[in-house]
C-alpha cells in the first residue's frame, strides 16, 4: 500500500506541501533514473495506472520537497482517475448503449442513408422519408410531351402540355432493388425494376415497329 514519507510534527512545511493524505491507495516501488536520481514509482489500486516520482537528488536532505513533488502527483493523478476498470461485459454494454440515434440530414439523402450520393442525382430530388430504408436519389426527370393526351392546364393564352415524365431513381440500402426508373403522367405514376424499364423500352420499340410495318388501306 502506500508510503508517503510523513512530516516531523516539529517542522512547519504546510507552505510546501499539502498535508493531506493521498486521496486514492498505491502500491510503491522504488528505482533509480539513468543518472541515479531516485524515482518513485506508485502504481494506483484503482486503474492501475503508474505514477511516476522523481525525487530531488539527495531525497533524505531535501525530503521535504521530494515530499511535495509526491503529493502533488497523486493529487494530480487522484482528479483524472477513471477508477477501476469495467467488467469486460459491462464496459461492451455501455459502448453499445453509447449510440445517437438522431440524425441531421437537413434534407440531404446522402446523410440520410449514409451512402454516396451518385454523379446524376439532383440534391433538390431526393427522396427523404422516416426510414433511411426507403430514401434515397432521383435524377432530374426528362420530359415527353404526348399529343393524344388531354393537357394538364389550359388558359386563354397558355397550355400546360399533357407530358410523361421519366426519372432514374436509386434507394442505396435496399441493394439492386432499390435501383428503379419511375414513370409519371399527370397524378399517376409507375415505378419499375431497372430490368423491367428496359423490358419497356423493347416492347414499346417493337409495338411502333409493328404500328407501321403495313398501311391499312379502305376496303373498296
Amino acid at each position: 500500500m502506500t508510503e508517503v514519507p510523513t512530516i516531523p510534527p516539529s517542522l512547519n512545511v504546510a507552505d510546501v506541501v499539502d498535508l493531506d493524505a493521498p486521496a486514492l491507495t498505491y502500491d510503491r516501488t522504488r528505482e533509480a533514473d539513468p543518472d541515479g536520481t531516485p524515482v518513485n514509482v506508485y502504481i494506483c489500486d484503482e486503474c492501475a495506472a503508474e505514477i511516476r516520482v522523481r525525487l530531488d537528488s539527495d531525497p533524505v536532505i531535501d525530503w521535504k520537497l521530494s515530499l511535495g513533488k509526491v503529493h502533488r502527483a497523486l493529487d494530480e493523478h487522484a482528479d483524472v482517475c477513471p477508477g477501476p476498470p469495467l467488467p469486460a461485459e459491462l464496459a461492451t454494454w455501455r459502448e453499445l448503449c453509447d449510440v445517437d440515434a438522431e440524425v441531421h440530414h437537413d434534407g440531404d439523402a446522402e446523410i440520410l442513408t449514409g451512402c454516396k450520393r451518385p454523379s446524376w442525382a439532383a440534391p433538390e430530388r431526393d427522396v427523404i422519408t422516416h426510414s433511411p430504408w426507403f430514401g434515397g436519389f432521383r435524377s432530374t426527370p426528362a420530359v415527353l410531351p404526348l399529343a393524344r393526351r388531354r393537357a394538364d392546364d389550359a388558359g386563354a393564352a397558355y397550355m400546360d402540355r399533357a407530358h410523361l415524365l421519366v426519372a432514374a431513381k436509386q434507394y442505396p440500402l435496399q441493394g439492386t432493388a432499390g435501383l428503379t426508373v419511375g414513370l409519371t403522367v399527370g397524378k399517376e405514376w409507375l415505378t419499375m425494376f431497372t430490368a423491367e424499364a428496359r423490358q419497356l423500352a423493347r416492347l414499346l420499340h417493337a409495338a411502333a415497329d409493328l404500328a407501321e410495318s403495313e398501311t391499312s388501306a379502305r376496303h373498296d
